[in-house]
């Protein structure tokens, strides 16, 4: 509540982008330890994403009623879901490919190539991070700031309540 859930996503955000960057120093075949650092780093971010983005999620849901006078949670709700499972089937194929560009050679094992090994070492950190601050740039230029869910949530309370008046209204001029 003292740092809003905008600012908390924001910073989990950066957090976990820095943690994939991180790898590139900690994830190295001589201290194979070394790399839970990492990983120690990028855990309070992910769950400040999977926590908030819910949340946030029923802030549009508050939004878009203001806007519609209708509650879509059930829409929101369907394409949050698509989008997370197609995100993670793109991810896979992507990442397989990327393997396959890279030129990974899956009869060598462990003894790849340096251009590959180097290639995965870049790309293992880079792409996650880069990902996860096109995030930021999103969620830092969404406009609903605390303030204005804030506001929209009084505004729908008021709403709420005068429609609730007129139905008692209208039940006791009936009977």
């Amino acid at each position: 509540m003292h740092f809003g859930k905008r600012r908390t996503l924001l910073a989990g955000l950066a957090t976990c982008s820095t943690g994939y960057l991180t790898y590139w120093f900690l994830l190295t075949p001589r201290f194979p330890y070394l790399q839970l650092v990492s990983l120690f780093i990028v855990s309070p971010g992910l769950l400040c994403v999977w926590i908030l983005l819910s949340s946030m999620l029923a802030d549009v849901c508050d939004f878009d009623e203001l806007k519609t006078g209708l509650r879509r949670e059930g829409m929101y709700g369907a394409v949050y879901a698509w989008v997370y499972k197609a995100g993670s089937g793109l991810s896979m194929t992507l990442g397989g490919l990327l393997i396959q560009w890279i030129g990974v050679n899956p009869e060598l094992g462990g003894a790849q190539t340096q251009e590959s090994i180097l290639w995965m070492r870049i790309l293992y950190p880079v792409i996650p991070a880069a990902c996860i601050a096109f995030a930021l740039l999103l969620v830092y230029l969404c406009p609903l700031t605390e303030s204005r869910t804030r506001e929209v949530r009084t505004m729908l309370d008021a709403r709420h309540s005068k429609s609730a008046s007129e139905e008692i209204s209208v039940l006791e001029v009936g009977t």
